[in-house]
């Protein structure tokens, strides 16, 4: 038996007729790392898709050359055992009510005696670090741990093979350096790994690299950011939280005695660790939570950019939502499905729509997530040059070149807000 994945010639052309990729050739062995870099746009998340069966069985597309499963050719679908793709946004693909609940679900839907999909679970847990969190509720989960429990889910399969897209986007440093850790331990027990990412740290542990540009070639993406900070003044106070606290339905305050601040003008950044309250924060000032106590006053309208960008959408293309604005580079994404779109290109377009909604205070949640480093250099500069012309922007981010660039850093930690 092969103990191989083996793709000759995939070429995948999308029924509007945009080319995903064209005549790609890839191999992926048992107990090997390989990394898909590159831009936005080129082709990683398509080859994910094709190799998992999802392309064209769920997302429309012509699908020409051979894909092999350890000497299976592929066609109509995968068995789990063998290949597990994870999407790259963790709201999609974690469906379980609670942390534990996600973790049991694929060796439960397996057949496994109990006995077996507790030890999976469990095992799943204890590598990605979310001991401790069994009856967390998913919904209410920040989008780093949901990004962890999403692995949990897919590592307690037991594939021979993980596709993963972008591992550690949502994830704080910490966070990362633990599904890194994970990634090696795959590697050791045998997994074959096929990996779309911009993180420089898998591609600097995989045994391949692969720049894809709708076609491959050996090598590693790179790009020198160039990000430029204006010469602000900022205005009036625009948004401000005073001696908030905020908390979900039946659970205890996530933020106490919250002051916060932001100005016409002002770039602000939100940092702190995964689950720390970033997006509860952003949710509360954006107006979408209210507080147990305080209260929140905004000058002019708001709106909000979720860290899943697809809550953004409510039609099939970008033009059917918004003229696109000039500054942000989404000409080419305007009349394509948005669920055709990779990761990168919906976080693009996402932010079109936002930027387009003619609201002057903008609450982004990690929204430099899934970007090459081009894009991202777009978008901060984009979001500086909007807080240039009076905007008031309110980023949470693991980003340190957001952080950087802004006039304002609050840490979100243990419960509290500061100022830095």
């Amino acid at each position: 038996m092969e103990r191989m994945i083996r793709v000759r010639g995939l070429t995948v052309i999308y029924d509007n007729g945009a080319v995903g990729v064209e005549g790609v050739n890839l191999d992926v062995e048992r107990g090997e790392v390989i990394a898909l870099t590159g831009p936005n746009g080129g082709g990683k998340t398509t080859i994910l898709r094709a190799v998992s069966g999802l392309i064209p069985s769920y997302y429309k597309a012509n699908v020409k050359g051979l894909i092999e499963v350890e000497g299976h050719r592929l066609s109509g679908g995968v068995d789990p055992s063998r290949i597990v793709y994870m999407q790259p946004d963790p709201s999609i693909q974690v469906v379980g009510v609670t942390v534990l609940h996600e973790a049991t679900l694929c060796p439960s839907m397996a057949g496994l005696p109990p006995g077996m999909v507790e030890y999976r679970a469990r095992n799943a847990l204890q590598m990605t670090g979310l001991i401790g969190m069994e009856d967390k509720s998913t919904p209410l989960l920040s989008s780093g741990l949901l990004q962890r429990t999403a692995i949990a889910g897919v590592i307690s399969c037991g594939s021979r093979y993980l596709l993963l897209d972008e591992p550690t986007g949502h994830l704080d440093e910490s966070a990362a350096s633990i599904v890194i850790d994970v990634i090696e331990i795959l590697k050791r027990k045998g997994i074959g790994l096929l990996i779309a990412t911009h993180d420089s740290r898998i591609a600097s542990i995989s045994d391949r690299s692969y720049i894809v540009r709708k076609t491959i070639r050996k090598g590693i993406y790179v790009y020198k950011p160039s990000v430029t900070r204006g010469e602000r003044r900022p205005g009036v106070v625009s948004l401000r939280a005073i001696g908030v606290d905020v908390a979900y339905p039946g659970s205890d305050p996530i933020l106490r005695d919250v002051n916060v601040e932001a100005r016409s003008g002002e770039l602000v950044a939100l940092i702190g660790p995964n689950g720390c309250g970033k997006t509860t924060l952003l949710r509360l000032l954006s107006g979408i939570m209210k507080p147990l106590k305080g209260r929140v006053v905004a000058r002019g309208r708001r709106a909000y950019l979720p860290s899943n960008p697809l809550l953004v959408f409510s039609r099939p293309t970008l033009r059917d939502e918004v003229d696109a604005p000039p500054s942000l580079p989404v000409e080419d994404l305007l009349d394509r499905p948005i669920m055709s779109l990779s990761s990168g290109e919906t976080q693009l377009a996402a932010l079109a729509v936002i930027v387009s909604s003619g609201a002057r205070i903008l609450l982004l949640d990690e929204p430099t997530h899934a970007l090459d480093p081009l894009n991202k250099d777009i978008v901060l500069n984009t979001l500086s040059n909007l807080a240039d012309d009076g905007y008031t922007i309110i980023a949470a981010s693991h980003d340190k070149l957001l952080a950087s660039i802004a006039d304002t850093v609050y840490r979100v930690e243990c419960g509290g807000v500061y100022r830095e």
